[in-house]
Parts: C-alpha cells; sequence; structure tokens
C-alpha cells in the first residue's frame, strides 16, 4: 500500500508539472507593436509574462518587422499568427518556449558520427553534443561514437569535453548525416575545472550521478609519490573513496571493503592493480587515456563489483604522426612510441616503464646480501587499431606486468590480458561493440635456503565474452542491452617445492570454477526537458563446477535493477535519486599481516553466498558560469552476505578457509560535499566527506555493530594550482582524516612452531589509529619552446609530506620470546609509519 500510495503521488507530481506547462502557453495577453523587429517582440513578451525564449540566430530574420496589435488573446495563439507564416515552429520544454524551422514534411534525421582530438585523431570518451535551439544532447560512448534525432533544417551545435576547447559549428540535416567532428586540445587555459564530475548543463539534464570523470591531464598538474603522477593514487580526492596509503589498490568506497572494487583496463578485468607493494598502479599515465569512477551505482552493461567500478581506457596511439614520449624519475623510466599504421585509420603504441632501484643499490654496494635483492617491477602495453571499412573497426590490445622482491623472501605478482574488440554501426542509431578478453593474475611467495625453495602460489584466470549495443530511437531516448558470458578458474593456493629433499613437489588445493551468464536492458529517456528517467536490470546466472559447494535453485540466479531520478530546476541546477542494486559473487579473503603482499580469492557458495548491496542516494548540483561547482550527495547502502575472520594468519595455507570464517552484514551511510573552482591564474577543489560504516558479524563481537576497519569517519581533501605563468605551475594538495579502526591484540598462540597473534573478539576495532594529514608541494616547469625543434621537455619537483608527520598506517607487535615474569603472555605493539619526507625529481619529454 505504501508503494501505491508513493506512485500515486508521483503521479500527482508529474500531472501537475504537466497542467502548468500546459497553462503557460494558455496565459492571455495584450499588446501593440508598430514595426519592432522579431527579437524585440519577443523579449516584450518574456518582460510581461515573465517567460523565457530559446532559439539559434539563424531563426529570426532581423529584416522582418511587425506591426500587430492583439487583445486578450493566449500565447499560443499569438505565436501560431506570428511565425506560422514564417514557417517557424514553437514547443514548450521545461519554462522555455523553443523557436526551430518547421518542417513541411515533419521529418526528422539522425545526426551521427565521431567525436576526436584534432591533433592524433583519437577518439574523445564522454564528449559533450548540444544542439541548442532543440535543447536536447548527447554524450559520446567509450569509442567516441554519438546519434542524435533532431528535425530537418539547420542547427547549431556545441561541443565541449574535459580539457578541450569549446567548438560550435552549424549543420544543415535534409538527411541522415555522419560528421567527425575534431576538437582542438587545451595549450593553456586556467578556466578548467579540476575534477568536475561532469558539472555542466548536460550532466545537470542526465540521470547521471555517482559518476566523476577524471581529467587526466590536470591530475598530472598535482604532487606525486616519487615524481610520479599515478592516476588511482589520485582518487582519494574524490568524495566517498577511501585509499589505502600502501596500496593504490586497496579503495574503500561509501563504506564498502577493499575488495569490493573492480578495475578494468579496455574492458579487462584486473585482479590485482598495484605495483611496487602497492606504491603505485598498474597504470601508466603515460597511455592513460580516460578514468571513470562509478560509486556504489555501477551500470548494468558491467557487473561483479558491490561498491565501485574504475574504469581505465588506454590511448589507442597517434593517428596522423609517429611520436615518442618518456619519462625518468628517481625511482623508474619510462618509454612510449605511438604512431598511425594508415593515416587517419589505423595506429599502434607500444609503451615499457621499469623501476631500477635495484640496479642503483648494486652500483652502490659491495654488500653481498644486498648485491642479490631483486626489487622492482615492469609493466608493457600494446595496441594497435584498424578501420576496416565505413561501419567496422577493430581493436586489439595487450598488457604485460610483474613485480618481484626478493632477499630472505620471495614476492612475486603476475599481471597478462588481452583483448580483442570489433565495432559495428547498424545504419544511423544502432552501435555495437563485441569483445573477447582473457586475464590473468599471479601471486607467489615464498622462501629461498640454501638448498630448497618453498613457496605459496595462487592464481585466477578469467576469459570473457560480452556484446553491447546502443540504439538511438527518438529526440530524447536512448537505449543500451547485451550479454556477457565470464568464466573464472581459481586455483586458492599451490603449495610448490624445488628440493629433492622433501616428500612433495607440488600440493594443489581444490580448483575452484564458475560460469556467469549475463543479459541486461538499460532505457534513458527525458520528459519535457525536465524530469529525466534512468531504468535498468541485469539477470545473472551462476554455475559452478561438481567440485565446488554450488549454489543450487533460485540462489544461482541473481536480478540487479536499477532507477535513477533527475530533476532540472533550470539551467544551472538540478536534483537526482537513485536506487541500485549490485551483487559480486567472487570473496576476497581478509589477509592484514604486515610484509604479505599477496591475495586469496574464494568463489562464492552455498555457505557463503555472493554479497549483495541495495544502495540509495540523493544528491544536489549547481553549476556557475563553468567557473565554480558545487555537489553534494547523501548516501545509504545496507550490504549483504559478508565475510569476516580472526584469524586471517592461517587462511593463506588452508584448504578449508571456511572454518575460519564468518558471515557479516554492514550498513554505511554518509555525506559527499565538492565544491571545484576557477579564479583568475589558480583552480583547485575541496571535498568533505562523512561516512559511517558499521558491521555485524555472527560469533563476534557479541553480535553487536562495530566500525569497519577500513573506513575513516571524517575526510576533508583540499588541492590548489596557481599558474605563475604558461610555463610554470605551483600545486598543492592538504589531507586531513579521522584514524582508521583496529583491533588491540591480547595474547599469542602457537600452531605447528608457528607463533600467531590472539584478538579480543569481544571488543572489535576499539581502538583508533591518531588522525592522519598530509601536506605536499610540487612545481613543474615547461621547457621553453622552440619551433625549430620538436622537443619538448617537463620538469617536476615535488615533496610528499613536507612537514615531516608521522602518519600511523598500523599496529605491528613485537611478541618476546620468553614470559613476562608475572606468566603472562606478553604482546609489545607499535605504531609503524611510511614516507615520513620524499623529496623528489622528474623529468618527461615528447618529441
Amino acid at each position: 500500500m505504501r508503494a501505491l500510495h508513493s506512485l500515486l503521488l508521483l503521479f500527482f507530481l508529474l500531472s501537475t508539472n504537466a497542467w502548468a506547462q500546459v497553462d503557460l502557453l494558455s496565459k492571455k495577453i495584450s499588446l501593440t507593436v508598430d514595426g519592432v523587429e522579431l527579437k524585440e517582440f519577443i523579449q516584450l513578451i518574456e518582460n510581461q509574462l515573465n517567460l523565457s525564449f530559446s532559439y539559434s540566430d539563424n531563426i529570426l530574420d532581423d529584416s522582418t518587422t511587425l506591426t500587430k496589435q492583439y487583445n486578450d488573446v493566449t500565447v499560443a495563439e499569438m505565436l501560431n499568427d506570428v511565425f506560422t507564416p514564417l514557417n517557424i515552429q514553437h514547443q514548450l520544454v521545461g519554462e522555455s518556449i523553443v523557436l526551430y524551422f518547421k518542417s513541411t514534411q515533419k521529418e526528422w534525421f539522425y545526426l551521427s558520427g565521431f567525436v576526436k582530438d584534432s591533433k592524433n585523431s583519437e577518439d574523445l570518451i564522454g564528449a559533450a553534443i548540444y544542439a541548442e535551439d532543440m535543447q536536447l544532447g548527447v554524450i559520446t560512448n567509450t569509442y567516441g561514437y554519438f546519434s542524435i534525432k533532431l528535425p530537418k533544417g539547420s542547427h547549431r551545435l556545441r561541443i565541449y569535453n574535459l580539457g578541450y576547447l569549446t567548438k560550435t559549428i552549424d549543420v544543415n540535416l535534409n538527411f541522415h548525416h555522419r560528421v567527425y567532428i575534431l576538437m582542438e586540445s587545451k595549450t593553456y587555459d586556467i578556466a578548467e575545472v579540476l575534477i568536475s564530475g561532469e558539472s555542466d548543463k548536460l550532466f545537470l539534464e542526465s540521470r547521471l550521478m555517482n559518476l566523476h570523470k577524471m581529467d587526466i591531464e590536470k591530475f598530472k598538474d598535482l604532487p606525486g609519490l616519487f615524481g610520479e603522477n599515478d592516476a588511482l593514487r589520485n582518487l582519494s580526492i574524490i568524495p566517498g573513496i577511501q585509499s589505502n596509503e600502501i596500496s593504490t589498490s586497496s579503495i574503500s568506497v561509501r563504506g564498502g571493503g577493499t575488495d569490493q572494487t573492480v578495475f578494468l583496463m579496455d574492458e579487462a578485468t584486473l585482479f590485482d592493480a598495484s605495483h611496487f607493494g602497492g606504491f603505485f598502479s598498474v597504470f601508466n599515465p603515460d597511455v592513460v587515456s580516460n578514468v571513470n569512477v562509478y560509486k556504489s551505482d555501477i551500470p548494468v552493461s558491467e557487473g561483479g563489483a558491490l561498491s565501485s567500478l574504475i574504469d581505465v581506457r588506454l590511448r589507442e596511439g597517434n593517428k596522423q604522426n609517429w611520436q615518442v614520449k618518456g619519462g625518468i624519475g628517481i625511482i623508474s623510466a619510462r618509454g612510449l612510441v605511438e604512431g598511425h599504421l594508415k593515416k587517419d585509420e589505423s595506429s599502434m603504441l607500444l609503451a615499457f616503464r621499469r623501476t631500477y632501484v635495484d640496479r642503483f643499490t648494486q652500483l652502490f654496494t659491495n654488500d653481498p646480501d644486498l648485491q642479490k635483492v631483486r626489487f622492482y617491477f615492469y609493466d608493457a602495453n600494446l595496441k594497435m587499431n584498424f578501420k576496416l571499412g565505413k561501419n567496422d573497426r577493430l581493436f586489439l590490445s595487450g598488457y604485460s606486468g610483474s613485480d618481484s622482491f626478493t632477499q630472505d623472501k620471495i614476492t612475486e605478482r603476475t599481471n597478462h590480458l588481452g583483448s580483442l574488440r570489433w565495432n559495428h554501426l547498424f545504419g544511423t542509431n544502432f552501435f555495437s561493440n563485441v569483445s573477447f578478453i582473457v586475464s590473468k593474475n599471479i601471486m607467489k611467495q615464498g622462501t629461498q635456503e640454501q638448498r630448497e625453495l618453498l613457496y605459496w602460489q595462487s592464481s585466477v584466470n578469467n576469459v570473457k565474452l560480452k556484446a553491447d549495443i546502443s540504439y538511438y530511437a527518438g529526440k530524447s531516448f536512448k537505449g543500451t542491452f547485451g550479454f556477457n558470458s565470464s568464466l573464472n578458474n581459481n586455483f586458492p593456493f599451490s603449495l610448490i617445492t624445488e628440493s629433492k629433499d622433501l616428500l612433495f613437489t607440488r600440493y594443489e588445493s581444490s580448483r575452484e570454477q564458475m560460469l556467469l551468464n549475463s543479459i541486461y536492458l538499460n532505457q534513458q529517456t527525458l520528459i519535457r526537458g525536465k524530469l529525466g528517467i534512468d531504468f535498468g536490470a541485469r539477470l545473472t546466472h551462476m554455475y559452478t563446477d561438481p567440485f565446488t559447494d554450488s549454489l543450487e535453485g533460485s540462489k544461482s540466479w541473481f536480478w540487479e535493477p536499477q532507477l535513477r531520478l533527475s530533476w532540472s530546476f533550470n539551467e544551472i541546477s538540478a536534483a537526482k535519486v537513485s536506487f541500485s542494486r549490485q551483487v559480486q559473487p567472487l570473496h576476497q579473503l581478509p589477509i592484514n599481516m604486515i610484509g604479505v603482499a599477496v591475495n586469496r580469492w574464494m568463489i562464492a557458495n552455498e555457505t557463503f553466498l555472493p554479497q549483495q548491496s541495495d544502495n540509495f542516494t540523493l544528491g544536489l548540483y549547481n553549476n556557475i558560469k563553468d567557473r565554480f561547482s558545487f555537489s553534494a550527495e547523501t548516501y545509504y547502502r545496507h550490504m549483504y552476505h559478508l565475510i569476516e575472520t580472526m584469524q586471517d594468519q592461517q587462511i593463506l595455507y588452508t584448504d578449508d578457509p571456511a572454518r575460519y570464517l564468518y558471515k557479516a552484514e554492514a550498513e554505511a551511510l554518509g555525506a559527499e560535499l565538492l565544491f571545484s573552482y576557477t579564479w583568475k591564474k589558480m583552480r583547485g577543489s575541496f571535498s568533505y566527506e562523512y561516512n559511517k560504516a558499521l558491521w555485524v558479524t555472527n560469533g563476534i563481537n557479541q553480535n553487536k555493530a562495530y566500525p569497519a576497519s577500513h573506513a575513516r569517519e571524517h575526510t576533508l581533501h583540499v588541492s590548489n594550482v596557481y599558474y605563475i605563468n604558461k610555463r610554470i605551475s605551483l600545486a598543492a594538495t592538504w589531507v586531513l582524516a579521522s584514524g582508521i579502526p583496529y583491533t588491540p591484540a591480547n595474547g599469542k598462540y602457537q600452531v605447528n612452531g608457528r607463533t600467531y597473534l590472539q584478538f579480543d573478539e569481544d571488543h572489535i576495532n576499539s581502538k583508533k589509529l591518531p588522525v592522519y594529514h598530509r601536506l605536499d608541494l610540487s612545481l613543474d616547469i615547461e621547457s621553453r619552446k622552440n619551433e625549430q625543434r620538436k622537443w619538448k621537455g617537463y620538469w617536476n619537483f615535488a615533496i610528499y609530506n613536507v612537514y615531516f608527520r608521522k602518519n600511523a598506517l598500523g599496529v605491528a607487535y613485537y611478541i618476546p620470546d620468553q614470559e613476562s615474569d608475572t606468566g603472562e603472555q606478553k604482546i609489545n605493539p607499535g605504531y609503524y609509519y611510511l614516507y615520513r619526507f620524499v623529496p623528489s625529481v622528474s623529468y618527461r619529454f615528447i618529441f
């Protein structure tokens, strides 16, 4: 009954708005004009009735004058009398009356095409195309494609994208037309918002929320650890995202766990997105083209993530010229070569990156132990794309990356990705993409003695086939649908030895296998220019092999509905509300030991069901003259079927992790504020998040709620970039955050000769680390321009943690070999720290 009341109330509000719009044209007016131009005539109506008109400059002819007298007629009658003879039609859109040329045949045509960078012909993702006279807009998809339906006649289009100059073009539609729009990048323009969340007019009218589009070029101005501008490390500037200081991929979003974020690289799933013990991400900054961050409201076209999706798209390569880029810093170097295989049609890109800490160590020391240390990572990207004809394009991409740290212990982490994608255009309003994707992640950790090598290994393999189709049906209607089939092979752990002295050479736990088949549908529509509706659903069936504790019956089907509503108050402000359900069939076992840089995944089963979250969000958005933008979002989340443990030290080496796991639920609520600005020679942002996340775990903490161990209650970020001139900029970021909760240890015990800590299960996360705060500074200097050479150089000088703040990242325990005089099992806790003060210098170049 309550749902019925809500539907009736919504119907009443919509009906009231519709009648209000009809009454707008039914208003009576008396007006006398003598020899006035059409523009002046419209201004008289606007002033008398407090109305607004929208039209292109070419609609009204300055040579046309009016001499009329109207007495007590409706607005509609007067407009018909004046504009019908001029072949001009009027339509009420929101609170504005739109004027446009009337087509005698009442024909509508599709204007479609691609938006590209003028210098390298790369597709631009998320570019906005807006028809001013019709007040209609569309955003390019992940391949730079758009399609918009407009009436026959002349139209003025405005095209804009982050980091590019706004472009205006005039088109005359007499048939379905495809265009290629080239945009020029901004070489120097401080009127650019650091993190805009797409806070422009088109975003205000759309249903998009919980989405942030990162401007990669602008993030390069901010200070980075070791001088590296890592995309994932900068994510914490966005309210709602809390990143671990140690690991870039350990991201907690809106109270969710660190295993609830999915990272995509050109649609391929990354099970481990970090390098160098977590200090850096696997995304080479020279290769990244676009990053979209979805917070607890993930598109139905994707799945498998409970809290967030980090969708990273890489550059395709320069289609016009051959180019070389590179950079060198205090710990790493990178290089990139790109160019056209066939000008404006096909291109390739090859990039490589490696650290050299181990090489420097070997050069400056004679210590035989240090000479044996290997500590490095590398990654390589290869991309190729081909235009097969007017309607077909093919994309081939691959990635390989590895970390290695060898001393008394061996730790290795490896990622391999490959994808083949095919785009096809069906006519003017259907766009399809079919992808075949393979990803593999391997983690090893072990010990090496004189005669033997014993190590632990875990791996996850994923093979995916997916198809996505977008269709544009009508002037304000868009839909997407498709399917996704994904096969996961999970090898939880293996114990391997290369010594003949041991009885076994390889022990493997039971393999887990999962097949996910999904279909989805999403519809978007705009009603009278004010109310936007976006609804969709994803239906997934999960099948596991006979060796897995399989889900049965209805538990193997997942239903993920979504609904978003938006209301535009005017051209600069809007309100939005959304509901979504997310399901994640993979669990990452909670392993929080210091020095253990490995993960272990577990496929959901009959005992530990797939994780599920119901998410509610309400947001207000405002954008003033594209100089100042403000957003405020509140959210509530209820998460089910989570897992928790108090014995993570033993989970790595057991074939039955279920005996160490507990079932849990969680609730999270919070508020997020983001203010972005540009003022004279400065631009920056201010963000604040309040987050309250509480867990309830059966059998722990007396079944009472306790704070989530990964969530900070308050987080404040301030960033600012000051442009001294066109070549030099100074940047600063400051962060202030609450300490994360932790559970103190109260004892120890031994199993098979190993000592383990004992934690108080009745007082979970009863203490907090000290408050965290840090200031970073950087200075960027671009080399002087020289028309005689193609070489461009950029210097970066940075200081991480300027005032030497000792920020505690966790609690470490020293366990003495002997008991205390009283016979107690005494343990000595202490905080551990990183990055007290890190100066750096780096240089990058292009030629």
